[in-house]
Formats: structure tokens, C-alpha cells, sequence
């Protein structure tokens, strides 16, 4: 049996690789399903192996060399490592352990002590480490992996393959390289194995054979189950046909190496045979007839002749091991001579008995006649023998043949060595099979995908309640589904394959084109579109447009979705009737709100005040309580005005700060005071304390922070109606240059419960109804004071216990000051109807404005301020006038006529220009108030930015940031000359007159009904003398028809840039005499110029002519009335 293995021991090593070989398939088809990067590392370890396997079979016909042998050797280390980092992938995957790389050190570490304190030949322990090593990491993510399993049966074959892959590993790492256990050097070609060497060769393919099989079943089993029901049938019986195939194969190849072997062992027995025969030729009968059987042949020159011969004939061919005369006696063999000399251990002296002569052997001789026989084993070895007989010799007549022995082992080399092209070809055909398998798989893989794919998009499509349509790239329609062609009541013949622009009507073809085109180039679209159907029925189609782009990102198709949008269109209609008729309501409440504020608040205020004098004046007891009963009432009604009022900015958004510097203290005694006087009257103690670190000055809006502070003490007051109310204020520094400033008012009133504090912050409510009845109060207080902390970045909390009282704190973040900001400081409250006070300097300043209207605005503001201006109308002679003299600041339009303000800007920022000062201070002075403009003009080059109109606290603020600016410079300017302030309350009212309290214009009140800030009643002039008044209006009824001619004659041959400059023009002066109308129009007839629309102008012009006619009307009718 060990000889039929030996001769048979390259087709071991080739069903062992392709065992490996399925191993890997499988293992790389379980990549696709789960895990890819560990079950990818496995399938190296199958196919790297395989190699290594493959590789040994060769060289056991081929004879082996030291580079084939480091060859294997990297091959087994290499696989073993793709072992190991299959296990830590797969352990990671499942997050059970995590194995460090360094790992591959360690049979790497046990290889290198051997070296070191046992030489080379300890190198052989590297292949044992690595097998341990990737048995026990191999076996150990199997066996984690059974645990996941979906089945019993799963975790059973998982475990199976575990122990399998276990015990493979420990047995390759044991008997990979035998060759190697015994030496370094090369074994000598044809030397055979062992035959506990055979029995590990078929112990570890049995090992991997099950190891292919469990991974093999359990890659099968997950790819059935992935696949659907028939397909998985389908795919069943076409894998078991091609096992079938396979086993077919090497069946086939099995017979064809076997009679290669038959023919390539005849052609050498006849070979042997035949120089056999040379042989017994050569041998005198003479020389062997007086051979004495016996020692005395050892002096015999006939024997020694003879032995000469043989000793010759043996090293002259490799192939023989011994060539020997044998003679017979009485049925037993003797050795007559040898080719071996004397003192070799092998020579048999002549007469020696041949004891161990096979059975075979003696009855082949005793037929007479030549023949080969072997392999026969004795005591030398294994051979195959070649016998000649040369008759019967001698007075005995005793038998004697000439022989001749071949080593078994170099013959069944020979053998093996006739079978490897056979191997090598079912080696190629096997892998090309299981090329074919992989590739049909992974091809009805992705068939049933598709399939499963198509069907549900089929099902997704028809299943649509839409019209779904498929669009080729010429814009045909492909397909359609059911639930579309009933929408569409249309046929399939009458959509397919037609043009999908063709269903729609005449009017809306163009638009359904373009918008197809536009998808064609990769865009998604979406557009709505009328369409008729036969029965006369109109739908309202929303229609998607989707590219579906192929592999080279090119559009193959687009899908087009059609919703039937009718209904809603119609529900649109309604809503929008309902919008319009709700902001109809919401404007008329705010128009009444605008009315009564001006209404009530005038009259109210002369209330307030004739009873602040009559108050001071000398009366009775009775009357000086009604006189504070009518005083008090009076201040609760205007404090219930004011909250409606900011309630109602609340509500539109439109509720702003301001940011100045302040001083709090300041600002907070100024409510505390007044209040300490009002708990004094209702015999309440009203303390507080202001923290040591509160800054002088912050940023801030201080009306609405004393707002803050009012309404908590007056809540606290209202409450409380004995004891004590305490206030605190303290300044939290929570990063560099911002405080947290903390306002706390804590009262012993009446107090809260919780579910009265989960409703305190909303408008108009109170604890409850009886509180209203009681206190008083529009419950608008609190929902203000949230809002404000909101909107300065703190929040409003509160803690209270019914009957012990209440404590509120307002937290607000805000930056810190000096107080050089308080100088500094350009800007005033909007309510701060104070006097300015002139600049420090005198500036000279150069207006760059081609609008006459606006020349005349800005000359008045300007020389009332005390300061001087000069005039040009463009860019260029600007730049003209600047390189023959200086200018402190210059107020630049931007779009005048040859050069416009961005241009002259540029120049005057360059070097190599020949103004004088190219860092002369240029303020924006713009009609343009968008948004990004502001930072448009300061990216061009200039230093401020004001919007026209111009007001004059603004230019006022902007000229004190110029003079400030060039002071720190150096720049030593004129002092400007003794002159009244300038006060912004030009009229002053009469002695009797009380100022009006604060509270909400009622220009802001159009602000928080969204109206167009050009149709505010604010008046841009209002600040101005009446003579500047009139002038700016006669100068702007005179200029106006010209700006009106210059867009007219622009639009006829089209001149966009005198259209523009005209139209702006028209939008900035027309704010001057609250032209609102015309202003409008200007600045869509500007935008209009600017995108280069100028065909929709001529509509806006004729509206701009009838507005601006009718407002003549209006103006010679005012005229002639108070000439009148």
C-alpha cells in the first residue's frame, strides 16, 4: 500500500491543492455576503497555499533545490499570515477581541532563538509556530462566529470547520517541509518519502477536504438563502452538475495519468530489459563455467575478470544500482558475483546464499526465460529487477542468469515525472472550472439581483398612485405605467414611443422642452404644467425630472414623476383669498393701532401734564386726592399703551436694540428712584445694591434695560402689598471685553404656585382671572421682558412660593466700555430729541452727486453742521478736482455718469495717480441699501457707508468718526467757529405743550406691518429748515421730467448704463418729498438696467409718468391753495 501511495504521491499533492483551491472559491464568495475583508484574507490563505502544495507535488517529480525550498518556504509563511489576519479581522468584525498585528512576531521570535542558541537547522520551528499560531486563532474566530449563527445547524458545521481548520494548521505546521527535518541540504532527486510521511500527506488532505466541505456548505447555504426560492433551485442543480463535471475531470485525468504511467512502464522494462540482454552478451560462458560457487572463486582470474566487468558496467550507467551473476541450486538462489567492490557494505562475497529472494522472483527465474520484475524489497532496498538467463552451466548444469537492479524509487520517479504533464493539465483545467463556477455565480448573482431589482421597481412604479414615465435621451417616452395612462386617459400606443414633449399643449411645449433639455445635461428639474385631456378635463401636472446617468456619468434616460396637483392648486387659491383677507384684517388693526397711538398718546401726554402742574399747585386735601387719583390713572393707562405697543413689535419681529454706550448706574437710578418714591406710598421698603464690578459703561440698548428693570418692580409692587421688595445688580465678567449683567427683584407678595409659573411668560396671561380683577394688568409685561432677554443673549427665570413671595432674574450679555466711548460715540437713542453739539474740528468736504435734488439735501445738512462743501458731478472731476487740492472727506455716489464711484474710488486709491491724498476719506452715499452692498463699497476701497436719503444724525455720527480718525493721525484741523447747536427739534413747541411720552411712532408702527419703508410716513427732511425743505422740492420737481426723458430716450437704441444712473437718480430723490410710489419704481426700473432686461422697462416708465404726474397735480394744487 505504501508503494502504491509513493508511486501516486504528486496526484495526492494535486487533489490536496485543489482541495485548497475550493477552500479559497468559497471562502472569496463569502467576501460578497459577509464580512469581505476577513473572509478575503481566508481565500489568500486557500490560494496561497494551494500554490505552496501544488509547488511540493513538482518537486517530488522534479527533484528539489535550495530555491525551490525558500520559495515554499515564503509561500507557508505567507498563507499562514493571511490565516492570522483572517481571524483578527473576523474577531474585530464581531467586537469580541482585538488581536495587535504584532502577533505575526511571535512565531517569527521562537524561529530566531532557535537560530541563535541552536543554529540554522532550528529555522524549521518557523513552520510549526506559524501552523500553532493560525490554528489557534483560526479555531477561535470559527467557534466566536458559531455563537452569531442564524441555526443550530450553521453554529454545528462553523464549529466543524473550526476544529477542521485547527487541526489542518497544527498538521501542515508539523509536516510541511520534511525535507527539512533532517537537513538543509537538498535531498537527492528520486528519493521517496517515508511512510509516516505518506500518512501525514493524506492525513492533512483528508484535513483539508473537510475543511472545504464545512466552509464549501456553509458558503452554499448563505448564498441560497440570498438568492430567491427558483433561483436558488435553479442554482443547486447547476452547482451539483458542475461537481459532477469536476468529478469528471479528474476521473478522467485520474485513467489518463494512470496509462501514461502503464505506457511510460513498459517502454522502461523493455529498455532495461533489452540492456540486460547486452549484458548476458558480454559475459563470456567460459569465465562462468569455472566459478567454483564457493571462496576459492576469489583467487579465480575467471571471477575476477568478471567482477571487473560488472564494477565497469555500473559506472558507466548511472540508472543500474547492482549488476550480478546469480546461479540456482535446488530452488534457491546464489550470488556468483557483483558489481560492488570488496569493502563496500553492499558486496556479497561469491556462493553467498540469496536468502531473501522474493517468491515471484525464483518462480520468474524458473521459467527459463528473460523478464523485469519488481519493485521487490529486501534487505538493500526497493528495486526493479531485470533477469537474463544464460543457461544451464557447468559438469552440474546448474542455472545461472544475469541481473540487473534499479533503484524503485528513481524508477517511480521516472513514473511520476511521465504523469506531471498530465497533472499540469488537469491542474489548468480544474482551475479554469472553477474560474468558470466563480464567474457563472457571481454572473446569476447579479442577474437575480437585477431581477429582484426589476421587480421592485416594477412593483415601486405600478404601485404609483402617479404618473411615472421613462424619457430616452431623444426625448421619446419608453414606458409608462397603468396608473399614469389612466390619469393621462390616454392608450400605451398613443404614449410609447412618441415624443414626450407631443402630450402636452401648444402653450406649454416650449417650457416642457426646455426643461427636458436642461435634464439631459445631468440637472434635476421640476416644473408645472397644464394639460388637456380627451374628455375635456383640465389637471395641473408638478412634474419631476430625473436623470439616470450610466457608469461614464452620461444620461442614458430620465424618469419624469407627474403629481396631479389640481386640488391643491385650488386649495392654494383659497388659502391665498384667505391670506389676503386675514392681512386686510391684520393691516386694518394695525392702521387702527397707528391711529389710536396718535390719538390717544398726544391728549394723554397734555393730560399727564396739566396734572403734574396742577399738582404742584396749592389744594385742598380732597382735591389733591383726586387730583393723584386722575394722575395715577393716567400713568397706568399709558403704561397699558405701551405694552400693547410692544407686544405688537413682539409679534411682527420687528422689536430691535440699539447698541451705545451707557452708564448703568446712571440708567438704573433713574427707574429706581421713582419707584423707591411709589413703594414708600404703599409703605413697602424698596432696597437695592449695585455690584463694586459693575462696569461705568457697557454697550447696550439702555431704554429697553430700564424697561426691563421697570416692569419687574412694578409687578413687584403690585403684588406685594407689606414688607419688603429687594433689588439687586450685579456685572459677571464671562470672557474678554463681556459682562453678564444680572438684574434680581425679590418681593414677600403674594406669590406663585408651579402651575401658574408654567404660564407666566406667555402674552395676556396672568396667575389667574381673579388677578386681573384684583391688580389689574394686560399680562403683556413678562412675554416682553423674555423676549428682550432673548434677543440680548440671557434668559428671564423665576422661583416663588405662594404666600412668601417671588424673586425674578434677568441675565444679559453684554460688552463692556470706557468712558472715552461715551465721546466717541456718534450716534443718539431715536428718541433722544436733545440738541447735538457741534464738532470739534471743521472739515472741508468734497460732495461727488450729479442729482441736483440730492446736491441741495446734502448742502444743507452739511453747512448747517458748520462745516464746508464743494461740488462735482462725476468721478472723473472728482479726481480732477482732487489732484489740484485737498479734501477732509468726500461723499461719493456711486453711479454717475463717465466714471462712476467705484471707478474714481479705484483711481484714487492708486499710487501712480496724480491725486495728492490717496487716503482722503471716502463715505458711500447710495441709494443701494441691499444686502452685501454695504461690503461691496468698503471692499472697493472706501471708509464709510451711508444710504440716501441722507439724515442728519447719521452724517453727523460719520463726520465725528472722520475728525476722530484724523486727529489720531496727526492732522491738525481748523476749529470750527462759534455757532448755535444744532438742534434736531427745529420747531420748538410752545410753553404750554408737555412732550409726548415715549413709546411707538407711528411710522414704526407701518414698520411692523411690513410696509415698504419708501410708503413709512417718515420724512427724510424733517430735520432740514423749511427754506432747505423747499428748495430740495422745487429742485426736484424741476429735475424729475428730465430724469423721466433721459430713461425714455435710453430704452430707444438701448443705453443700459444711462437707464440705470437715471433710475437711481429718480429711487434716491424721490424719497425727499415722500414720493414713495416713484421711489419703487426707480429702483425696479435700476434693477431692471442692471440684469439688461430693458423690454420690461417701458411698462414701469409709463407707471413711473402717471405717478409722477399726479404728484405734480397734488403739489400745484397745494400751492395754489395756500397762496389762496
Amino acid at each position: 500500500m505504501p508503494g502504491f501511495f509513493e508511486l501516486r504521491l504528486d496526484f495526492v499533492y494535486f487533489l490536496h491543492g485543489i482541495a485548497l483551491a475550493l477552500l479559497a472559491s468559497s471562502a472569496w464568495g463569502l467576501s460578497h455576503l459577509e464580512n469581505k475583508r476577513a473572509w478575503s484574507w481566508l481565500a489568500l490563505f486557500g490560494a496561497i497555499l494551494a500554490g505552496f502544495v501544488w509547488l511540493k507535488g513538482v518537486t517530488c517529480d522534479l527533484g528539489d533545490t535550495p530555491v525551490l525550498q525558500t520559495v515554499r518556504g515564503v509561500l507557508f509563511i505567507g498563507s499562514f499570515f493571511c490565516l492570522v489576519q483572517f481571524a483578527r479581522r473576523k474577531l474585530l468584525g464581531m467586537g469580541r477581541m482585538s488581536v495587535r498585528r504584532r502577533v505575526h512576531l511571535l512565531p517569527l521570535g521562537v524561529a530566531a532563538i532557535g537560530i541563535i542558541y541552536g543554529g540554522p537547522e532550528f529555522l524549521i520551528w518557523v513552520f510549526p509556530s506559524f501552523g500553532l499560531l493560525g490554528a489557534v486563532l483560526g479555531s477561535v474566530a470559527f467557534f466566536v462566529r458559531a455563537k452569531k449563527a442564524r441555526c443550530a445547524d450553521e453554529a454545528r458545521r462553523l464549529r466543524l470547520a473550526g476544529l477542521a481548520i485547527g487541526a489542518y494548521s497544527i498538521a501542515m505546521g508539523a509536516f510541511a517541509e520534511q525535507s527539512l527535518l533532517f537537513s538543509l541540504q537538498p535531498p537527492e532527486p528520486g528519493a521517496g518519502p517515508s511512510p509516516w510521511v505518506l500518512a501525514a500527506e493524506l492525513f492533512c488532505v483528508v484535513l483539508s477536504a473537510i475543511t472545504c466541505w464545512v466552509v464549501g456548505l456553509h458558503y452554499s447555504l448563505l448564498h441560497h438563502a440570498k438568492l430567491l426560492k427558483q433561483s436558488s433551485r435553479y442554482w443547486s442543480r447547476k452547482r451539483t452538475l458542475q461537481l459532477l463535471v469536476f468529478i469528471a475531470v479528474v476521473a478522467i485525468g485520474w485513467f489518463s495519468a494512470e496509462h501514461a504511467v502503464t505506457i511510460k512502464d513498459s517502454d522502461m522494462r523493455s529498455e532495461v530489459l533489452r540492456q540486460t540482454r547486452l549484458i548476458a552478451a558480454s559475459i563470456p560462458p567460459e569465465h562462468v563455467t569455472s566459478l567454483q560457487w564457493g571462496e576459492a572463486d576469489l583467487t579465480n582470474q575467471d571471477y575476477q575478470e568478471l567482477k571487473r566487468r560488472l564494477i565497469a558496467l555500473v559506472a558507466s550507467n548511472q540508472d543500474m544500482r547492482f549488476v550480478l551473476l546469480t546461479g540456482f541450486k535446488d530452488g534457491k538462489a546464489f550470488f556468483l558475483a557483483d558489481s560492488e567492490k570488496p569493502d563496500s557494505p553492499d558486496y556479497s562475497p561469491p556462493g553467498q546464499p540469496y536468502d531473501e529472494a522474493d517468491e515471484d522472483y525464483l518462480q520468474a527465474v524458473a521459467k527459463h526465460e528473460p523478464f523485469v520484475i519488481g519493485p521487490l524489497t529486501d534487505r538493500w532496498g526497493a528495486w526493479v529487477s531485470a533477469s537474463v538467463p544464460l543457461g544451464a552451466i557447468g559438469v552440474d548444469q546448474r542455472w545461472v542468469t544475469a541481473d540487473v537492479d534499479i533503484r524503485a524509487t528513481a524508477w517511480n520517479g521516472e513514473l511520476r515525472a511521465a504523469r506531471l504533464p498530465v497533472l499540469l493539465i488537469m491542474l489548468l483545467i480544474s482551475l479554469l472550472l472553477l474560474t468558470f463556477s466563480y464567474t457563472q455565480e457571481r454572473i446569476h448573482e447579479t442577474l437575480a439581483e437585477l431581477t429582484g431589482s426589476e421587480q421592485r421597481n416594477s412593483s415601486l412604479v405600478e404601485g404609483s398612485p402617479n404618473c411615472v414615465q421613462m424619457i430616452d435621451s431623444q426625448g421619446r417616452c419608453l414606458a409608462v405605467n397603468q396608473n399614469g395612462l389612466n390619469a393621462l386617459d390616454r392608450r400605451r400606443d398613443e404614449i410609447e414611443g412618441r415624443p414626450f414633449v407631443a402630450i402636452w399643449p401648444a402653450h406649454m411645449q416650449k417650457m416642457v422642452q426646455d426643461s427636458l433639455v436642461f435634464t439631459l445635461t445631468g440637472h434635476s428639474t421640476m416644473f408645472e404644467a397644464e394639460y388637456f385631456r380627451p374628455d375635456g378635463v383640465t389637471i395641473i401636472w408638478r412634474v419631476a425630472l430625473t436623470p439616470v446617468l450610466d457608469e461614464k456619468r452620461e444620461v442614458r434616460s430620465v424618469v419624469a414623476i407627474s403629481v396631479d396637483i389640481s386640488d391643491l392648486k385650488e386649495t392654494e387659491k383659497d388659502l391665498l383669498a384667505a391670506k389676503e383677507a386675514a392681512e386686510t384684517a391684520t393691516k386694518a388693526k394695525s392702521e387702527f393701532l397707528a391711529v389710536m397711538s396718535h390719538e390717544i398718546r398726544t391728549p394723554l401726554g397734555g393730560v399727564i401734564g396739566m396734572l403734574n402742574v396742577l399738582r404742584k399747585q396749592p389744594m385742598t386735601p380732597e382735591q389733591q386726592l383726586y387730583t393723584d387719583l386722575a394722575h395715577e390713572n393716567a400713568e397706568t393707562l399709558l403704561s397699558i399703551l405701551d405694552e400693547v405697543l410692544d407686544a405688537a413689535k413682539v409679534e411682527a419681529g420687528k422689536l430691535t436694540l440699539e447698541t451705545i454706550p451707557f452708564e448703568p448706574a446712571i440708567q438704573f437710578s433713574r427707574v429706581l428712584e421713582p419707584m423707591r418714591v411709589r413703594a414708600e406710598a404703599k409703605g413697602i421698603t424698596l432696597t437695592w445694591t449695585l455690584d463694586p464690578n459693575l462696569p461705568e459703561v457697557l454697550h447696550g440698548d439702555p431704554t429697553r434695560l430700564r424697561q426691563v428693570l421697570a416692569n419687574l418692580l412694578s409687578n413687584a409692587l403690585k403684588f406685594t402689598s407689606r414688607g419688603r421688595i429687594k433689588t439687586s445688580i450685579a456685572a459677571t465678567k464671562t470672557a474678554p471685553g463681556r459682562i453678564n449683567l444680572c438684574i434680581s427683584v425679590k418681593d414677600t407678595g403674594i406669590g406663585m404656585t408651579a402651575e401658574q409659573l408654567t404660564r407666566l411668560f406667555t402674552r395676556f396671561e396672568q396667575a389667574d382671572v381673579s388677578t386681573t380683577r384684583k391688580f389689574g394688568g394686560t399680562g403683556l409685561g413678562l412675554s416682553i421682558v423674555k423676549s428682550l432677554a432673548d434677543q440680548m443673549g440671557g434668559n428671564v427665570t423665576v422661583e416663588s412660593t405662594p404666600g412668601s413671595g417671588t424673586t425674578f432674574t434677568f441675565n444679559a450679555s453684554l460688552l463692556e466700555g470706557a468712558v472715552s466711548d461715551l465721546q466717541k460715540n456718534g450716534t443718539r437713542s431715536t428718541q433722544d430729541t436733545t440738541a447735538l453739539p457741534k464738532h470739534r474740528a471743521r472739515l472741508h468736504v468734497l460732495c461727488a452727486e450729479d442729482d441736483a435734488t440730492n446736491q441741495v439735501a446734502a448742502e444743507f445738512l452739511v453747512t448747517q453742521m458748520g462745516h464746508t462743501i464743494e461740488f462735482v458731478e462725476n468721478g472723473k472731476q472728482a479726481v480732477e478736482w482732487l489732484s489740484r487740492n485737498r479734501a477732509a472727506v468726500i461723499l461719493m455716489d456711486n453711479r454717475m455718469p463717465v466714471m462712476d464711484g467705484f471707478q474714481a474710488t479705484q483711481f484714487i486709491r492708486d499710487p501712480a495717480s496724480n491725486v495728492i491724498d490717496h487716503q482722503v476719506y471716502i463715505i458711500a452715499n447710495t441709494a443701494n441699501a441691499t444686502s452685501g452692498y454695504r461690503e461691496r463699497c468698503l471692499a472697493a476701497g472706501m471708509n464709510d457707508y451711508l444710504t440716501k436719503p441722507l439724515r442728519e444724525t447719521e452724517l453727523y455720527a460719520a463726520f465725528d468718526r472722520v475728525i476722530t480718525l484724523l486727529e489720531n493721525k496727526g492732522c491738525v484741523l481748523p476749529p470750527m467757529p462759534e455757532a448755535p447747536r444744532i438742534n434736531l427739534v427745529h420747531a420748538a413747541p410752545p410753553p404750554t405743550a408737555m412732550a409726548a411720552p415715549d413709546g411707538l411712532s407711528e411710522a414704526e408702527l407701518f414698520a411692523i406691518i411690513g410696509e415698504d419703508s419708501q410708503n413709512q410716513p417718515t420724512d427724510p427732511t424733517s430735520q432740514l429748515p423749511p427754506e432747505a425743505i423747499a428748495r430740495i422740492a422745487a429742485q426736484y420737481f424741476a429735475d424729475t421730467p428730465v430724469r423721466l426723458a433721459e430713461i425714455r430716450l435710453a430704452l430707444d437704441p438701448p443705453d443700459a448704463t444711462t437707464l440705470a444712473r437715471a433710475a437711481h437718480s429718480l429711487k434716491s430723490t424721490s424719497r425727499y418729498v415722500q414720493a414713495g410710489e416713484l421711489s419703487a419704481l426707480g429702483a425696479k426700473m435700476e434693477q431692471l438696467a442692471d440684469d439688461g432686461q430693458l423690454a420690461e422697462i417701458t411698462g414701469l416708465l409709463a407707471l413711473a409718468e402717471k405717478e409722477f404726474a399726479t404728484l405734480l397735480n397734488q403739489q400745484q394744487a397745494a400751492k395754489a391753495s395756500s397762496l389762496t
